[in-house]
């Protein structure tokens, strides 16, 4: 899975070379112009390896348009109606619940922005589109940084990434994950790709490295655990410039989230902090360990789904991968420590956290792919000392394997895209069709417990000022609701409030994961609004 000789080499010495190579060289002597066309000839190579990676990540993202329904529909219409509120004057925080920190809000403004001309259905396709684009990235991203191994390696860590099972939801859904982990990475790039031999260029991008690393941990909190992993990697240059780095990213994070922090200090602290660290068990009960260690494969959906004993094989062929690697396949760079540093700390965090939902493990994906991939490649250059001659795979059979191994890797992923997307519409439902917009007229006061239905319908902006605004009903509940939302007053009488504010009314059913249904609730409801139209996937209310 190695390449011998340049393939081994950093990916910053080739970047000089690229614009020499489009200058005059025949003062150049023949050796230097030889060497300049051979790095040239590797930077080629480098753009063809990460371009394939990014085309098979984005032909499978296109899938998705195949059908008609959104896998992880509810996290999808929070981000993005969030967005839209805050393009249109209303501030999180202060004018709804919203238990993230604001930077996935303001990257998925543009979309939002462009909503108000183009309709919200249009601009959420739009979203759908760049979080693939996202993902394609990631894997890019993954590809760079095992570079240093060979290309070979390099290209079956980024496909391995990219046509994995857990990025299904990311690459089709507004997800928060993958842009956390494409700055994180990133970051990480700037890091490792850092020439230590020149000391401003070090410091530069120590500055940049921080900035983006700390706009990470303003869209997802989650990446404090790459940030971690990272710090200890920048400290093998000094204390100096780990505190530059550590500021910086501290710098990156204030400026992001500093302006929501000041207008509303306590209620963000409230909703994106304490309301984070109470966070109960899954609403369908607690996930066991096995369970999760499971959903982390990516195939618990798919066909390819595990017993306890695969699980067991699975899991111990990895450990025994990285543990032969730590102890037998020598000094480790910066990627390899950051890697490691990022796969623990992010599966300790997965296993421990209270609640689990099977996209979590998209967080771990890259991290463990990466580590996986380039302790074999470690394991395989400590063996070749021990192999006899005759038994040494030559490398056209190498590429043939390592090629056939791509190939029906990316067979079984593609059909676990499938699977799983099928599965998923049986799960979450159809995706809300358009014709609510049929019943309801444009700029009505609609209150939605499940935000995808007015973004699909265009009916979630109300041109009243004094419109109840409601996007995460999930999130408000984590913040009034405490440990047993279903009997919080508190929850009960901010609904009361915002549905008799309403002309309309959308529920996707009576579920215990946004509005506390008690007996007096629902009475005191069914009181005050009739039934306007009762689909399969939501019911119209309308006040009397």
């Amino acid at each position: 899975m190695s390449d011998s000789g340049d393939g081994r080499r950093s990916r910053s010495e080739c970047v000089l070379p690229l614009a020499t190579s489009r200058l005059d060289r025949s003062h150049v002597s023949a050796p230097v112009l030889e060497r300049d066309i051979a790095r040239d000839a590797v930077l080629r190579r480098d753009l063809r390896v990460e371009g394939v990676v990014a085309v098979a990540s984005l032909v499978l993202s296109l899938s998705q348009f195949l059908t008609g329904r959104l896998p992880s529909a509810f996290d999808s219409g929070v981000y993005f109606a969030a967005s839209s509120e805050f393009v249109n004057g209303h501030l999180p925080y202060r004018d709804f619940a919203f238990v993230q920190p604001p930077g996935g809000l303001l990257l998925l403004s543009p979309w939002a922005l462009i909503g108000r001309w183009t309709g919200l259905p249009f601009a959420f396709t739009l979203a759908r589109g760049c979080s693939a684009v996202v993902v394609a990235a990631v894997a890019v991203l993954i590809s760079r940084l095992t570079l240093s191994y060979g290309h070979r390696t390099s290209l079956v860590a980024g496909v391995t990434t990219a046509l994995a099972p857990t990025a299904v939801y990311e690459m089709t859904s507004v997800k928060l994950e993958s842009y956390c982990l494409l700055l994180s990475l990133l970051a990480t790039w700037w890091v490792v790709s850092a020439d230590a031999r020149v000391p401003r260029n070090l410091r530069r991008r120590m500055v940049a490295a921080g900035l983006v690393m700390g706009f990470a941990g303003a869209v997802k909190l989650w990446a404090f655990l790459p940030f971690v992993a990272l710090t200890a990697c920048v400290a093998t240059y000094g204390p100096r410039l780990v505190s530059r780095f550590v500021l910086w990213a501290a710098a990156g994070f204030a400026l992001a989230v500093g302006p929501f922090l000041l207008v509303t200090p306590s209620t963000f602290f409230e909703e994106v902090v304490v309301a984070q660290l109470r966070r109960t068990h899954n609403a369908l009960g607690q996930v066991g360990m096995i369970e999760r260690l499971s959903q982390m494969t990516g195939l618990r959906q798919t066909p390819f789904a595990l017993n306890g004993v695969g699980l067991l094989v699975l899991y111990g062929v990895v450990a025994a991968t990285i543990l032969g690697a730590l102890v037998l396949g020598g000094p480790r760079g910066l990627v390899d420590r950051f890697f490691l540093g990022a796969t623990v700390l992010t599966l300790a965090a997965l296993l421990g956290a209270r609640e689990f939902y099977a996209y979590y493990a998209y967080f771990l994906t890259p991290f463990a792919v990466g580590l996986v991939v380039t302790s074999a490649v470690r394991l395989w250059r400590w063996s070749s000392q021990w192999r006899v001659a005759s038994l040494r795979l030559r490398p056209r059979g190498l590429a043939a394997g390592s090629t056939a191994l791509i190939v029906l890797a990316a067979a079984g992923c593609a059909f676990s895209f499938y699977s799983v997307h099928r599965l998923s519409e049986v799960v979450a439902g159809p995706t809300p069709p358009a014709s609510i917009g049929r019943y309801i007229a444009p700029g009505s006061c609609v209150v939605f417990d499940d935000a995808i239905q007015g973004v699909v319908s265009n009916r979630l902006i109300s041109s009243s000022p004094s419109c109840p605004v409601v996007v995460d009903p999930g999130g408000l509940a984590m913040v009034l609701g405490g440990q047993d939302p279903l009997r919080s007053i508190a929850l009960a009488r901010t609904w009361r409030h915002d549905l008799l504010g309403a002309r309309y009314v959308v529920l996707a059913g009576l579920t215990p994961l946004g509005i506390p249904w008690s007996r007096s609730l629902y009475r005191w409801f069914v009181a005050r609004f009739r039934v306007v139209v009762n689909q399969i996937t939501y019911v119209i209310y309308r006040h009397v």
